[in-house]
């Protein structure tokens, strides 16, 4: 019996990615109920926003539109028709394991950042105008979350079917990339703070790493080659 030399012992260093990502959000979420990031998350939706006037946001005309549109990659809609289309195809190509990892993922994410929202109970915030309609509690950012843990995850179960070092590298990135921008634009419009969004990417980004690392420990081994 062999391991994928590709994986290497990527489970054991990914396990420990989760635990780091899952923490950082743990210390954010006592920050936020202790109160302390508060001047931080202000400041910050405050800088993107006109001095003149703190309900426009800076740039030029064009960019809330943008910014609307990016942030509609981290909805429950979006991720979750990605999520099914992906499965859906990994099904009829009798890949039930890879649909199911799908599946957990974007399940997972959902019951985890609707499950600690009403934990931590944060109003969302009221210092800038909403560019965008938001309802529910602040932290984790939904989106963020939604999005880090499905388009992470997908880059990783995808990236592991590559040969070359490149195109696994380019699949994160632009996963990476994708989440970012989506956190990015939900800070952008108003409807999050900055901890929100960054103890979303931790929680997603933590699932998903978790539940990869276990798939990958899980998966069936090719017989070694004598």
């Amino acid at each position: 019996m062999y391991r994928d030399s590709r994986t290497g012992n990527a489970p054991a260093l990914v396990r420990i990615a989760a635990v780091i990502c899952v923490g950082i959000a743990c210390a954010l979420a006592v920050g936020v109920m202790s109160g302390q990031t508060w001047p931080l998350d202000n400041e910050v939706l405050l800088a993107l926003r006109r001095s003149a006037d703190a309900q426009l946001p800076i740039g030029p005309t064009w960019l809330p539109d943008v910014m609307i549109n990016l942030t509609n990659f981290g909805s429950s809609a979006v991720t979750g028709f990605v999520a099914a289309a992906l499965a859906m195809f990994l099904l009829a190509n009798a890949a039930y394991r890879e649909a199911a990892f799908i599946g957990l993922l974007f399940g997972g994410a959902e019951l985890l950042g609707n499950g600690i929202k009403p934990l931590i109970g944060r109003a969302r915030p009221d210092v800038v105008s909403h560019l965008v309609t938001a309802s529910g509690q602040s932290f984790p950012s939904g989106h963020s979350t939604l999005s880090s843990a499905v388009y992470i995850g997908l880059a990783l179960l995808f990236a592991s079917r590559l040969q070359s070092r490149t195109g696994r590298r380019a699949f994160l990135g632009l996963a990476i990339v994708m989440t970012g921008l989506v956190g990015f634009s939900r800070v952008f419009l108003g409807v999050h703070f900055p901890t929100d969004v960054i103890g979303g990417w931790g929680m997603g980004a933590g699932w998903s790493l978790l539940l990869w690392s276990i798939w990958v420990r899980c998966r069936p081994q090719a017989p070694s080659k004598d």
